[in-house]
Formats: C-alpha cells, sequence, structure tokens
C-alpha cells in the first residue's frame, strides 16, 4: 500500500473529457480577518483543517464537510472502494509530459498566469479553457483536465510506460510541489478542477477530484466543500 505517499486526488469525471464540462464559478468568499475566531460550522457539518502542501507549517486552510470525510493534510473521503479530496500546493516544477515526466519538469514563472500556461500546455490532458475565477477572497484563473480513459495502470496506481520513481511506481504526475512531493494520479478517466490564485503574492493551486467510480453525490459533496474553504491568519 503506498499510504505514506502523499493522497493522490482523483480527477473528475464531470463529461466525457474535461474540456466538455462547464466550468463551476464558485462563490466568492470573503478573505479571513486577521483577528477571526475559530470557524463555527452549520449544523450537520464538520470543521475540517488541511495545510497548503510545499508551505510552511503556518499556512493552513478550513472547510466545512459532512459527514464521510477526513483531514489527512489534505481533505478526503473516508472510503477503501474510491478516492475523492481536495489539495492545496505549492507548486516548483511542471511536467510538459505526465508520463514521461523525469526529462520535462519546468519550473513556473512567480504568476498565476505562468503556472496556467505550463498546466494548459501538459500532454494528455485535455484541459478545459481557464477562466477567470474568485475564491476564498482571492482571485485567479479556474481550470478542468483529465487522465486519459486509456492508460493501462497496474498494481498500486503504476501506470504502464511512465517514468519510475525512486520508490520504484511507474506515476502520472501533474506536478512536484515544493516539498519535493508530487501530485501523482491513481488510475485512467480521473479528472480534476483546479483553481490557481494569487494567495497575498504567492501562487496557489487548489485542486479537488476524484475517481470515475466515484458516486454523484461525492462530487456534489466535494464541489460544496471547496466553496467553503478559507485560509488561515498567517
Amino acid at each position: 500500500m503506498r499510504h505514506v505517499r502523499p493522497i493522490a486526488l482523483m480527477c473528475c469525471l464531470i463529461a466525457t473529457a474535461c474540456g466538455a464540462a462547464s466550468p463551476l464559478v464558485p462563490t466568492i468568499l470573503p478573505s479571513p480577518a486577521t483577528t477571526a475566531p475559530p470557524r463555527t460550522a452549520p449544523a450537520g457539518l464538520s470543521v475540517l483543517n488541511g495545510h497548503v502542501v510545499g508551505a510552511p507549517s503556518s499556512h493552513r486552510f478550513t472547510v466545512f464537510a459532512p459527514a464521510g470525510w477526513i483531514a489527512d493534510e489534505n481533505i478526503v473521503v473516508d472510503s477503501d472502494s474510491f478516492v475523492a479530496g481536495l489539495k492545496v500546493t505549492w507548486v516548483a516544477r511542471v511536467p510538459r509530459d505526465p508520463c514521461h515526466w523525469k526529462d520535462s519538469l519546468v519550473p513556473p514563472g512567480p504568476t498565476v498566469d505562468d503556472l496556467v500556461e505550463l498546466l494548459v500546455a501538459q500532454r494528455l490532458r485535455n484541459s478545459s479553457t481557464p477562466v477567470e475565477v474568485t475564491l476564498a477572497g482571492y482571485s485567479g484563473k479556474f481550470l478542468e483536465w483529465s487522465v486519459p480513459d486509456d492508460m493501462v495502470v497496474t498494481g498500486d496506481a503504476d501506470f504502464q510506460g511512465c517514468d519510475q520513481t525512486d520508490e520504484g511506481h511507474t506515476d502520472f504526475i501533474s506536478w512536484i510541489g515544493k516539498d519535493g512531493g508530487h501530485r501523482y494520479h491513481k488510475g485512467p478517466g480521473e479528472r480534476d478542477r483546479l483553481w490557481i490564485l494569487d494567495v497575498e503574492g504567492q501562487t496557489t493551486v487548489i485542486d479537488i477530484s476524484w475517481a470515475a467510480s466515484a458516486p454523484s453525490g461525492i462530487r456534489d459533496e466535494l464541489i460544496a466543500i471547496v466553496e467553503t474553504l478559507e485560509f488561515e491568519t498567517r
């Protein structure tokens, strides 16, 4: 089992191709005040705390989530049959080819548009056209993309023909985080929704994703969860 590795956020199942889906523009939420008290969740929901991957430990976020979701640095569904979740990351490098990633890694420039340009150009992803968006009080770009449906996966998320990691896995990789960890995927047909935001001058990626096997209700819960996201004061 690969439990010691970063949670692999699954790419979404909104349509047969990400480019065919209409982008979701989330509710505009206020930026947290510097003296804001701890959040109180509405009835039926819990406050879950996550960490911005690749950032100092003080860079955290909170969301409201229903039963069945847990915080494991990321926000993930508690299920053994499929994976779905939310991950927030500072990105250090993006591969031009997510399968043959070792020799194609490129550091993004400092702006949201710099990172978006690399993501949209990544091979095999069928990215939607980026649109302007605001989430958690911060502005940036939104897009959707996918893992090809015809990829062959064996073992524990090992993609046939892809580059091998130091741990011996052949991973399909979206990016390398500033902590050195990488965002890998678990199977064909996975889809993501990405918000690339300027958060206090730092380009930050909010990634919600779920497996093609995930029930539609899980997708709906995850969309509702990300709309409640707030960054903690630091």
